[in-house]
């Protein structure tokens, strides 16, 4: 129930979806902006036991869900015109034990999916439409304790993991999709000060956010390819509610949105890389129902998904680069259980 994820880029048409414990453990819906919900897609088949976290790949081509029980991860083609397709077998070097977060590689070939079991992080090989290659070898420094998400800077040089380790509550490892993982880089002087279970990259790559079990429940983080992870970001003025268990950059870098557990559940941020916080916008008006276990923007910024605990499970946002604007009617088929990954394509 953790990181948002997936991957936008500026594309026609856009698809919302979630990863669910219980029921319909994978719901993905088409989306328009103005409308919102169509009708949701035909369930693949052979549906994940447990969703923790859905990722669409970003060629639109496949959809992977981190699932709690084995085989512990469920990976499908995937097709605007005809949906979800066959479940993919299963890779020859499989995953252990429960995983939490999915992520594709900027440009698709690779897959990484992460676990609360060493060495909790699982990266692959991948081909459209014919699914899982070779396992890439663990990084020389694996997270000492169970990775939440993961995600990938856009030019595909550095993968980023939030994780429950008390030595290190996130890892960033240099990446190459032809030799791998390098060696982890330095932490910065501060880290968070809790378990993290959510951390992702700007969509320019220029900075961090990390969501933190403690106080201030967010931190964030300047970031260069040739010179790592920057000093601390100052707080913001006005701290989001408290247990962060989402966090997202919207595709133009301008806001910064969160889901926590405590009430209003969801904020939004004016974001300046270089900078840091700005303004927190006041809340929406219709608060998601329960505690936000995930968020993210759409493909085009003008909307914001926030997935939560209760009934509806999924409340979408209009979005301005000032406010929240009205909820979104709820789907006709909502999620039947809390929404732990929202991912826009």
């Amino acid at each position: 129930m953790y990181i948002t994820g997936g991957s936008s880029s500026n594309r026609s048409p856009q698809f919302i979806g979630t990863a669910n414990p219980t029921g319909n453990t994978i719901n993905v819906y088409p989306w328009t902006q103005g409308t919102g919900f169509g009708t949701r897609l035909t369930s693949p088949a052979t549906m994940p036991t447990l969703g923790q976290h859905l990722a669409f790949s970003t060629d639109l081509k496949n959809v992977g869900v981190a699932d709690e029980w084995p085989p512990y991860q469920n990976v499908y083609p995937f097709s605007t015109s005809s949906g979800i397709g066959t479940r993919y077998a299963n890779p020859a070097s499989g995953i252990g034990s429960n995983t939490w977060g999915i992520a594709w590689s900027r440009d698709s070939d690779s897959i990484c999916i992460t676990a609360s079991g060493s060495p909790r992080v699982n990266m692959y090989n991948f081909t459209s439409g014919t699914g899982f290659g070779t396992r890439r070898s663990n990084p020389t420094s694996v997270p000492t304790s169970t990775a939440f998400s993961v995600s990938f800077n856009p030019t595909n040089t550095h993968t980023l993991f939030a994780s429950g380790s008390p030595t290190a509550y996130f890892y960033v490892y240099p990446f190459n999709v032809s030799t791998g993982f390098g060696s982890r880089l330095a932490s910065p002087a501060t880290m968070p000060s809790g378990t993290s279970e959510n951390a992702a990259f700007s969509r320019n790559g220029l900075d961090i956010v990390v969501g933190s079990t403690l106080t201030p429940w967010i931190f964030a983080y300047p970031f260069s390819s040739g010179l790592g992870i920057g000093t601390k970001y100052t707080n913001p003025a006005s701290l989001p509610p408290p247990n962060s268990r989402g966090a997202s950059f919207s595709n133009n870098g301008r806001l910064l949105g969160y889901a926590g557990i405590d009430s209003p559940h969801t904020c939004v941020y004016d974001w300046t890389s270089g900078t840091g916080f700005g303004s927190k916008f006041s809340n929406p008006a219709t608060l998601p129902n329960g505690a936000g276990v995930s968020c993210m923007f759409s493909t085009f910024d003008t909307d914001f998904g926030v997935g939560h605990v209760n009934a509806p499970y999924l409340s979408v946002y209009a979005m301005t680069s000032t406010a929240y604007g009205t909820k979104y009617t709820n789907t006709a088929t909502n999620p039947s259980s809390e929404s732990n990954g929202c991912a826009f394509i």
